[in-house]
């Protein structure tokens, strides 16, 4: 369990900087917070709360009711890491958000961040081979075929994620003097 909620913070982590890399050299702001926000609720809204009832059935010997490995329950929270999903989370984040935290922005600018960001997060999940198999519901809920590409395996977080983290600090290089020097 260790292991794979310390892989799990690096894929958190690999799909941040995706997004970062996605705004290139621009500085941080209020574009890029919404844009990885999108990136990471996927996993955020699908996995954790998985995770959450594993540990409270292994751990505490809570929910021992709920079985973990019926494709139904996972299918069900997996649907906000399906396109379809993506689209209705971050419309409906967006519009339950108070105004003030989408006034400067706009409510369908931050709804369209935050779907972007999920989609990205969506397209760098695809290019993954997994472990077992798997793949992702790209159709749901048209269709409950499976797809990915295989470039690499879903493990491979891990070791991009000091290539991902070199490649932000070069490609924000200027901005980070700026800020070093006040």
């Amino acid at each position: 369990m260790m292991i794979r909620i310390r892989a799990s913070m690096a894929d958190l982590l690999t799909h941040g900087l995706s997004a970062a890399l996605v705004r290139g050299g621009k500085r941080p702001d209020s574009t890029l917070l919404w844009l990885v926000s999108g990136v990471i609720l996927p996993d955020l809204l699908a996995r954790a709360p998985l995770l959450l009832v594993h540990g409270l059935q292994h751990r505490l010997g809570w929910m021992e009711w709920l079985a973990l490995d019926d494709d139904r329950l996972i299918t069900a929270m997996g649907f906000p890491h399906t396109p379809a999903g993506m689209v209705l989370v971050a419309t409906l984040i967006a519009l339950v958000l108070p105004a003030s935290l989408t006034r400067s922005p706009g409510r369908w600018r931050v709804a369209g961040l935050l779907g972007g960001g999920s989609l990205l997060h969506l397209l760098v999940d695809v290019m993954q081979r997994h472990l077992e198999p798997a793949g992702y519901y790209l159709l749901y809920p048209f269709s409950v075929e499976r797809w990915e590409l295989g470039w690499f395996r879903s493990d491979g977080s891990l070791l991009a994620l000091p290539l991902l983290a070199v490649l932000w600090v070069v490609l924000n290089w200027s901005w980070l003097r700026r800020v070093r020097s006040g």
